[in-house]
């Protein structure tokens, strides 16, 4: 993620985190007042496992990490001194945004930060679908039973320009066949497509794919969509139809 407003501090300074489930792994590249830089990082900072929707709190300590040179042989893991500076405190909203708060010696620091995009992922090809999909607030309040409703079949993906078109066929025993269209947009690692839809049986609207994560074997996201009054909501995505690759 990318700091995008200021703190306290009128050097430039910037993050780099890593998540993998509720620990994040976090670096700091930071210049002081005296224009020399510094190395910190926090290598457990614990998420408080709230549900997928909410707000995600993480916190951990921040240390200052010093060493000899690169250059210098033999290397002396005994000469690496870590001081522990304060705390990391990151407020994750999902899907793209957050905002970190450090503490350094004393000197507090919060920014808002969000992904950074260097590349766009490629989501176009054909796939075998995965739509899985459950009504919510869909004549009156949830009940918490609302059973989900899997529907199989293939795809294709293309692009034409920022447009995107998801074109999905039925495999037995499912009936579903439909078109969504929209621009499709990237921040970090993830992509998203929003526009509208329309299915053979009649039902259209409009949708969202969101949090689309995507590899060389395929790729999967988060749809909502309101189907004749009923919002849904689910998993949609795929596994590429071919393999390109061959065993290692």
């Amino acid at each position: 993620m990318r700091p995008i407003s200021g703190g306290t501090r009128t050097s430039r300074d910037g993050a780099n985190l890593i998540q993998q489930h509720d620990t994040i792994f976090a670096t700091f590249f930071i210049y002081g007042t005296d224009g020399r830089a510094r190395w910190y990082t926090a290598s457990a900072l614990r998420g408080n496992g709230a549900p997928a929707d909410a707000l995600m709190v993480f916190r951990g300590r921040l240390f200052e990490t010093t060493a000899p040179a690169v250059t210098n042989a033999p290397f002396d893991p005994a000469n690496v001194t870590r001081r522990d500076v304060g705390e990391v405190f990151f407020q994750y909203m999902r899907p793209n945004n957050g905002i970190i708060t450090y503490t350094i010696d004393g000197v507090t620091v919060s920014k808002q930060v969000r992904r950074q995009t260097w590349a766009e992922v490629d989501i176009t090809g054909d796939f075998y679908l995965n739509r899985v999909l459950r009504p919510h607030l869909c004549n009156g309040p949830n009940r918490g039973d609302e059973p989900s409703i899997n529907e199989p079949g293939t795809m294709t993906v293309a692009r034409s320009g920022s447009t995107v078109q998801i074109t999905t066929r039925p495999v037995a025993p499912s009936t579903l066949a439909c078109t969504y269209t929209g621009p499709v947009t990237q921040e970090g690692r993830m992509s998203a497509v929003e526009g509208t839809y329309s299915c053979n049986d009649g039902s259209s609207g409009a949708f969202s794919i969101r949090e689309i994560e995507a590899s060389k074997w395929g790729f999967m996201g988060r749809i909502s969509a309101n189907v004749r009054g009923c919002n849904m909501h689910g998993h949609f995505g795929g596994a590429r139809m071919t393999v390109a690759e061959l065993p290692s």
